[in-house]
């Protein structure tokens, strides 16, 4: 007849219960790292709408305050104006197109996509300001 060892019996199911709870422990911290970085997606993504949606309403203030300005404006002043007014509405209609596409793209590539949507978003500001400050001068003289 064969002996069994108390200690053996014991230690394999607890080596085995403690071994499933590591396992289970570090499939629930990978499931919450996955879900904060889903968060983080969708909080950038919410967050670059709403930039993008700031910097439309910003092109719609440049170009009300051009045409009003322009209301009374020279035949020769308003066609100066007129590339600047087409600039904005091509630069207001690129972003409605980044609008549609931040909330069409998925979490793969956002990275980049992020990347390429942040540098087109400072040229663009950039060239609005500028804009600005030409209407300051041209229209506030």
């Amino acid at each position: 007849m064969k002996t069994i060892n108390t200690k053996t019996t014991f230690a394999i199911p607890f080596m085995l219960l403690a071994t499933s709870l590591f396992f289970v422990q570090c499939e629930s911290k990978n499931t919450s790292s996955a879900e904060r970085m889903a968060n983080e997606w969708k909080e950038e993504k919410k967050e670059m709408k709403h930039e993008v949606n700031e910097m439309i309403h910003e092109i719609d203030e440049e170009l009300e305050d051009i045409q009003g300005n322009l209301k009374d404006a020279k035949a020769e002043t308003k066609e100066e104006w007129k590339e600047t007014i087409a600039t904005l509405k091509g630069n207001r209609s690129e972003l409605e197109k980044t609008l549609d596409k931040i909330e069409d793209h998925t979490e793969d590539g956002w990275a980049d996509f992020k990347d390429e949507v942040e540098d087109n978003f400072e040229d663009m500001q950039a060239k609005i300001e500028e804009i600005g400050d030409d209407i300051e001068d041209a229209f506030d003289a």
